[in-house]
Parts: structure tokens; C-alpha cells; sequence
């Protein structure tokens, strides 16, 4: 009997990206491999800038500081120390490693800026960071690239916190990360914290759980969010524009990433004017109490489809089409003499003038209920120039 055997298809990169969140545990890693790992996230390309940065980097270093030959002609800071090689980081109690900021860290390098490492023992005496996740990469770059020594020859300062809490380390380290002299907290790092403080914390802070359904939603439509500083925006699913993802409930996210997954097919990342125009678009069905559902969204999704590919893009057919039909807009109302004087002739791709056109047309392509014009714009679009 002939055996037969299936292959199964590669996880989209959407789906191994969102996998960190699918756990309860932590994921501890060392710092060579935090480092390792975030590096191979990038391009070629992007890559051979880091390697140069790199270079440049350890070279300013040993500039600055000439007489620096052993780990101990640092001076940093006499706190409880520990092997480098026993340091380990929680990456779940962190947010994702950002290489350029570590390079700049060592560009800009000063010990008397290093602060100790933040750790917690746990169960099996693991020495594991929950804040200082930079500082312990760039003190790991000086050791094993510039003074070219096994890690477990040096010793790095540390805070060692008697507490297996991860809730209140995790608060801990956004308040601690949103202060002068820390690298700040983008939006997408705080988001990040709060999905893993429910999925392994266990939180019940209602934010947090609130936060914990939007991933729920992104990841079930086979889309991510990220940021520039990740590498890759460019990547199928892509959203790096989260800002709509925070200040939207979350069903109407729900209602995006459906309408998210089904324009862009896997294909291509989310254009940041299509979070812009489609979130605020939904925000106002939900304000004008019009009932989207399913079959709601992907009607709108096949309308946008049909009439101009859904392409949101600065240059691409729909902001071509509005501009065109505000320009013959404003031409005709200042030959009538109806043009407020504060209404400017310039075409702005923004929903000022986009959500006007865009009403205009679903009234005309779209069988469901559309909300209200609530532009501040006077400007509506003649039938003529609509798709």
C-alpha cells in the first residue's frame, strides 16, 4: 500500500509573529540570542546598515574611551553583581529588542549612565531581567564585540527584586519606562505588555482586557501589528498604524480586521490611510447605531474592491478621484459666489475631504445603511465625478 504524506503550508508571517502571545508562560532568552533574533527580522539590506552601525559604533567607543582594556575599567555602578552569562531576559515582561536604540545607547556610551539591571529569581534560581533589557544588550555588545570577552568572565550590576509578581513587575516596568532618561514606550509596547499581562499574568484590569480581545481579533483575521522600528511594515498584514486599534471598542476592531483581511487577501500590509479612513468610517456607523455585521463588512469590503480596488495609497485611484471632484466642486461653488471664504482650493487627502466624497459614493454603490456626513467640510461631490 502506497503510504502518502502531507505537506503542510508555512505559517504566514502574520501568524508567526502573533505566536508570541500564545502562551502562558514566560520565554526566556539570553542576550545574544534576543539579539540574534531581532537581527534576522531585518533585510539584507537593513542588516548590512546595522553591521555598519555596529562597526562605527564599537569604533566611537574605543575613541572615547582609549584606556578602557578590562571589564572592570568601566566603573559602573557598585550594585549586587552578577556573571553576564547568568543573565537571562523574560521577553514576555519586555518589549521588543530596538537594535538602532541599542546603537545609539553605544555611540553615546557613558557608565556613569548605566543603571543595574532590574531581575527576579525564579523557581530554578534563574536570574531573569524584567526591565533593562537594552542596557543588558549594550553592556553584552561591549563585553563580547569591543573587549572581546566570554560572558561569563564579567560581572554586570544588578537589582535583584524578591517578587515573582509578574502583574506588578509589568506595571512596574511601564510606569519605570515613562520617565526622563528611559527610552519611552511606544503605543504598540505598552499595547504588547497588556496582552501578555491577561494571557500570563492573568490581569483583570478591564484596559488590559479590553486590549487582549482587539489581538484576539487581529490574530484571527491573519493580520499583525508592529512598527517602523521592527523592519516589517512591509510584510502581508502588516498594521503599523495602531493608533485607531487603541482608541476604537472592540467589536468595531473586530469589524476592521474583518474588513482589513478581506482587502488586502494576505497580500499586502495595511496602508496607514486605510486604517484612517475605514476605522473612522466604522466609528461612525457605530455612533449613528447602524448595525454592521459580518455580511455588512464584507459587502463594503466588495464594494471598495469593485470600485477602486480598495487602494487607499497617497497616489492611488480613490484620493485621484476625490481630488478631482473637489476641485470641480470648488470651481463651481466659487462661480456661484457660495465659497466660504475659510474654504481652501487645496484638495487635502485626509477625511476632511475623503469621508465626504467616500459618503457620496456608497449612496450610490452601497445597498446598506450609511451614517451621516459629519465633515467639517461643505464640500459634497457631484454625481459625475463619483467611480
Amino acid at each position: 500500500m502506497l503510504m502518502t504524506t502531507t505537506t503542510l503550508a508555512p505559517a504566514s508571517y502574520a501568524a508567526q509573529r502573533n505566536a508570541r502571545f500564545n502562551t502562558d508562560n514566560s520565554t526566556i532568552i539570553s542576550p545574544a540570542q534576543r539579539w540574534r533574533d531581532t537581527y534576522a527580522i531585518y533585510d539584507k539590506g537593513t542588516q548590512g546598515l546595522i553591521d555598519h552601525m555596529l562597526d562605527m559604533a564599537k569604533d566611537e567607543f574605543r575613541r572615547r574611551y582609549p584606556d578602557t582594556k578590562a571589564w572592570t575599567d568601566l566603573e559602573l555602578v557598585e550594585s549586587r553583581e552578577v556573571s553576564l552569562s547568568q543573565l537571562m531576559i523574560d521577553s514576555t515582561m519586555q518589549r521588543q529588542l530596538d537594535i538602532f536604540w541599542v546603537l545609539h545607547l553605544l555611540n553615546r556610551f557613558s557608565a556613569l549612565k548605566v543603571m543595574p539591571i532590574q531581575i527576579y529569581l525564579d523557581e530554578d534560581g534563574n536570574h531573569l531581567a524584567w526591565d533593562g533589557q537594552h542596557t543588558l544588550i549594550l553592556l553584552w555588545i561591549i563585553a563580547t564585540q569591543v573587549l572581546c570577552l566570554e560572558p561569563d568572565t564579567v560581572k554586570v550590576p544588578v537589582n535583584i527584586y524578591k517578587s515573582t509578581l509578574k502583574s506588578q513587575m509589568r506595571n512596574n516596568f511601564i510606569s519605570l519606562n515613562s520617565s526622563d532618561g528611559k527610552k519611552m514606550l511606544d503605543p504598540i509596547d505598552i499595547f504588547e505588555q497588556q496582552v501578555f499581562g491577561v494571557r500570563i499574568d492573568g490581569s483583570t484590569d478591564s484596559v488590559w482586557r479590553e486590549a487582549e480581545r482587539k489581538q484576539q481579533h487581529v490574530e484571527s483575521h491573519n493580520l499583525f501589528l508592529t512598527a517602523k522600528k521592527f523592519g516589517d511594515t512591509h510584510m502581508p498584514g502588516a498594521i503599523s498604524r495602531i493608533n485607531e486599534v487603541i482608541q476604537l471598542g472592540p467589536d468595531t476592531v473586530g469589524h476592521l480586521m474583518r474588513y482589513l483581511s478581506r482587502t488586502t487577501q494576505g497580500q499586502r500590509p495595511v496602508v496607514e490611510k486605510e486604517m484612517v479612513m475605514m476605522s473612522k468610517y466604522l466609528d461612525h456607523c457605530k455612533a449613528a447605531k447602524i448595525k454592521v455585521d459580518d455580511q455588512y463588512v464584507d459587502d463594503l469590503a466588495k464594494v471598495n474592491l469593485q470600485l477602486f480596488k480598495a487602494d487607499f495609497e497617497p497616489t492611488g485611484p480613490f484620493w485621484a478621484k476625490a481630488a478631482v471632484a473637489y476641485k470641480n466642486w470648488h470651481d463651481g461653488q466659487k462661480v456661484a459666489g457660495y465659497i466660504p471664504r475659510d474654504v481652501r482650493a487645496a484638495f487635502k487627502n485626509e477625511p476632511l475631504h475623503g469621508m465626504p466624497f467616500y459618503l457620496a459614493q456608497l449612496r450610490k454603490s452601497f445597498a446598506h445603511k450609511i451614517p451621516a456626513n459629519t465633515s467639517n467640510s461643505p464640500f459634497w461631490p457631484a454625481a459625475e465625478d463619483l467611480f
